[in-house]
């Protein structure tokens, strides 16, 4: 489990584990953890157990994992290539729809990779810049295009 999630997963947790060629999902959850993060890949050890092992998977085999782990509340899923962090603060460039440019601070919760999920004052559906410019200040007038999905 990835150090951002450790503090989350406990005995009990339900997870959905992807396993065999063809892909099959298994419900399992969390039997015990290693109670430690490992100081070198900083990750905790998990056990699970399947709800219904199956036969045909070879002990050692590579599966995937996913913990459900419930939320207060849900964040918002943005491209990485929207934050910029201006005077040490994560910050989202929102277009009004007068044109203007307003960046808003934002929490960084998790890095997808490609994607981050952020939490603040920002509303599903609301344009946002990608890869803000340095030289951008709040107010300044900016065209938006809409982006490939």
């Amino acid at each position: 489990v990835p150090q951002w999630l450790a503090s989350q997963i406990a005995p009990g947790t339900p997870a959905k584990v992807t396993v065999g060629k063809d892909s099959r999902v298994l419900g399992a959850q969390v039997y015990r953890t290693s109670e430690a993060l490992d100081p070198v890949l900083r990750t905790l050890g998990v056990q699970l157990t399947l709800d219904a092992p199956p036969t045909d998977v070879a002990a050692g085999s590579y599966a995937q994992v996913r913990f459900e782990v419930p939320r207060g509340q849900p964040a918002l899923v943005l491209p990485g290539a929207t934050v910029a962090v201006r005077a040490g603060t994560s910050t989202i460039g929102v277009v009004q729809a007068d044109g203007t440019l307003h960046f808003r601070p934002v929490k960084l919760l998790r890095d997808l990779g490609r994607d981050v999920e952020i939490e603040g004052e920002l509303q599903p559906g609301v344009k946002v810049a990608l890869y803000p410019s340095p030289q951008l200040s709040d107010g300044d007038r900016v065209s938006a295009v809409e982006g490939k999905p």
